[in-house]
């Protein structure tokens, strides 16, 4: 029992140790499995960021039904979020039939999903054009599947957490 005991406080001292040293482990489909690493670099577009999602029905209602976990992370206890920066200050979001589009370029794999895999229905934040405002950016996954702003709309850039590098990715 002690040998247990032992190896998992390793174990968990080990996870402590990686994770206060930059190491963040993406689990879900918005953007390839794997292990990420924290570095110093600008919030810009196309960088991968960790971001706390907006507070708001949409969020609470991806908690609610398992969408992202509860965490410590962020100020509504929201599971921290690994997307991509596809838009920013400034920039024209505009909804169509194909997805969103940025400054009239259409964002890959940015369709909206009407229905989750169980049937209910998903917000939808955009429904005219809408340019985003100071400090605001707009976060996808690289999946059709992701929940991201095209769900719960733009983040605020005091939101974003860390900016991030694939370290091992599959």
């Amino acid at each position: 029992m002690k040998l247990v005991v032992a190896a998992l406080s390793t174990l968990f001292l080990a996870a402590l140790g990686a994770y206060w040293s930059g190491l963040r482990v993406n689990t879900t489909h918005s953007l390839p499995v794997g292990f990420y690493l924290d570095i110093d670099a600008p919030v810009e577009r196309g960088s991968i960021v960790l971001a706390c999602p907006p507070a708001g029905l949409a969020t609470s209602a991806a908690q609610e039904r398992g969408y992202i976990g509860s965490s410590i992370g962020c100020p509504d206890n929201t599971q921290r979020l690994i997307k991509r920066v596809v838009g920013e200050t400034g920039d024209l979001v505009s909804p169509t039939e194909d997805g969103l589009t940025i400054n009239g370029q259409l964002i890959p794999n940015s369709k909206l999903i009407q229905a989750d895999s169980e049937g209910r229905s998903l917000p939808v934040f955009f429904t005219r054009p809408t340019v985003l405002s100071p400090g605001q950016v707009l976060l996808m996954g690289d999946t059709a599947i992701s929940f991201d702003s095209r769900y719960f709309g733009p983040v605020e850039r005091y939101q974003i957490r860390a900016v991030l590098r694939p370290l091992w990715t599959w």
